[in-house]
């Protein structure tokens, strides 16, 4: 072959510009620079420090994980993925056919999870080989925020006090500008915050606890020890995004390894990673709470309107335009076995009700009269004292515990119970040629035949993120770490005020479950500091 051939032939293919992906002009530069540039932290920097993000992994710890992760999603065979290349790749159905995609789709099924790229997953020019595969295009830039000066200003500002970005010179006027009671005790090197009631923790319950609270009138501080994050903040860097917004970076383990617990850790917590899906209590379960385990709330038409209370305060709608693919398979599957399938209602809406201060940034452990925290920032060296009439733990199953028990609590329930969801993924080959009312995204889901038989006989690998009842309630202290008002049955005026308190396992998703008790508790210690009621003492 002449080497006029072989030009020939690279040009054939090569193919046009378009047909490759590409776009006419600079579309695609332009796209790409109009990429949401997103948050310093969730990009792997360090706020104007200078630091870059690393995984903390040694390079034999490294060589390890990429085994493991090699062995859960290995490579097709490669006939199956030269088949793909010569079909235009898996993709298509109900969109525009890009016959290039073949190379990017037989590139992602002929590599398995241990190839780069691990674990910088996105280049220099944020970019991922694998996003042409799988139909992925990065969030584009909103309009300049000159242009929208309603979007400088983000929903917690007037509260939140974020010691990332303070030292211990400029603390203390920045939480007084927040209208808090501030003394500098310099000999101790503590600085004092008075408050009515301080929660520890930002997530489903500890949100709803500090709206509900600082909606009748009271001063509220919440201690987070996550970063604050909006929408227009998150970037497509897996990795730092993963560190910031996840406890332990998404990597919490069973002691065994054969559980991956999920945990957020950020202002709003879970609610600020989760799916929305807005399931209420089931009814079999509240009767069960009740009965079983002897707790009125949960059958009391308090309980059921707080609910409804939390769903409109989310917005919570109960449709969408299009489903996904994935969706649109399993209503057609559980249609033909004649299995009853419903949309699950999900929130959507923006906003957040406002305490009187946040501070994230923040670790805590119980006094006398509050929390003692540290700033997670090493600029500020002082303790930071909030004093409060009443004071709430909602750190979730996975924290609150450790929290109580490093506060001097003995009750044996903490830290027991706890109750997982556990999540399998799968995956699977719904070709549209042959199923033509099923549009979208199709891959072949071949490795997952082996993989399914891997974890039959050797393994018992398993996800969840949906944690509960690590302090659960009970109806006296034998039964459980708080009573049913979410009081400890130790410690003067403190309650819990999140997922630990669940009894039990809800079967469905528990963001609604978390958030109506948190609003009921959260109701009662108002009226308790309103003189409506009074809260045990010991």
């Amino acid at each position: 072959m002449g080497e006029e051939d072989k030009k020939q032939r690279r040009r054939r293919r090569q193919g046009h510009p378009l047909l490759r992906g590409g776009a006419a002009g600079k579309g695609r530069q332009e796209r790409r620079r109009r990429r949401r540039q997103g948050h310093p932290l969730l990009r792997g920097g360090a706020a104007g420090k200078g630091r870059r993000y690393t995984h903390g992994f040694s390079a034999s710890q490294m060589l390890a994980l990429a085994a493991v992760c090699g062995a859960v999603a290995p490579s097709l065979p490669p006939d199956s993925c030269l088949e793909d290349e010569r079909h235009g790749g898996r993709g298509g159905g109900g969109g525009d056919v890009d016959v290039s995609n073949g190379k990017a789709v037989r590139d992602f099924l002929v590599a398995s999870a241990a190839d780069p790229p691990v674990p910088d997953e996105i280049d220099e020019s944020s970019n991922n080989p694998h996003w042409r595969a799988v139909g992925y295009s990065p969030p584009t830039d909103e309009p300049p925020a000159e242009e929208r000066p309603e979007a400088t200003k983000r929903p917690l500002d007037d509260g939140v006090v974020e010691t990332i970005n303070l030292t211990d010179a400029s603390l203390p006027a920045s939480l007084a500008d927040k209208g808090l009671t501030v003394t500098d005790d310099a000999a101790r090197n503590v600085c004092q915050v008075e408050c009515d009631v301080v929660i520890v923790g930002s997530g489903a319950g500890g949100g709803v606890a500090a709206a509900v609270l600082a909606g009748a009138g009271h001063k509220v501080v919440v201690i987070e020890k996550g970063s604050y994050f909006t929408s227009r903040d998150y970037t497509s860097f897996e990795g730092p995004s993963m560190n910031q917004l996840y406890e332990s970076g998404g990597f919490v383990s069973t002691m065994n390894g054969g559980g991956l617990l999920l945990a957020g850790s950020t202002v709003g917590g879970g609610t600020a990673v989760n799916w929305s899906a807005c399931l209420k209590t089931p009814e079999h379960v509240r009767r069960e709470w009740a009965a079983a385990h002897g707790l009125p709330l949960f059958e009391s038409s308090e309980y059921a309107a707080a609910m409804d209370k939390v769903f409109e305060r989310l917005g919570v709608t109960s449709g969408c335009k299009e489903e996904g693919l994935q969706n649109k398979v399993l209503r057609k599957g559980c249609e033909k076995l004649g299995y009853k399938v419903d949309a699950v209602a999900r929130n959507s809406s923006e906003g957040a009700a406002a305490a009187a201060a946040a501070a994230p940034g923040t670790s805590a452990a119980r006094t006398r009269r509050g929390w003692s925290t540290r700033s997670t920032n090493p600029a500020i060296k002082r303790t930071l004292e909030v004093r409060a009439k009443v004071t709430v733990s909602a750190g979730g199953s996975l924290l609150t515990p450790v929290l109580l028990q490093r506060s001097g609590l003995t009750n044996p329930h903490i830290g027991k119970n706890l109750h997982l969801h556990p999540t399998a993924f799968a995956w699977g080959y719904f070709p549209d040629t042959t199923v033509p009312d099923l549009k979208g995204k199709t891959y072949e889901g071949g490795i997952i035949t082996s993989l399914h038989k891997s974890r039959s006989e050797t393994w018992s690998l398993f996800c969840s993120a949906h944690n509960m009842g690590s302090c659960r309630m009970g109806a006296t202290a034998r039964d459980g770490a708080v009573d049913g008002r979410g009081e400890s049955w130790e410690a003067e005026r403190l309650s819990v005020c999140d997922g630990s308190v669940l009894p039990t396992a809800l079967g469905v998703n528990p963001m609604i479950t978390i958030q109506s008790v948190a609003y009921c508790l959260a109701s009662g210690i108002a009226d308790s500091l309103s003189g409506k009621t009074t809260l045990k003492k010991t």
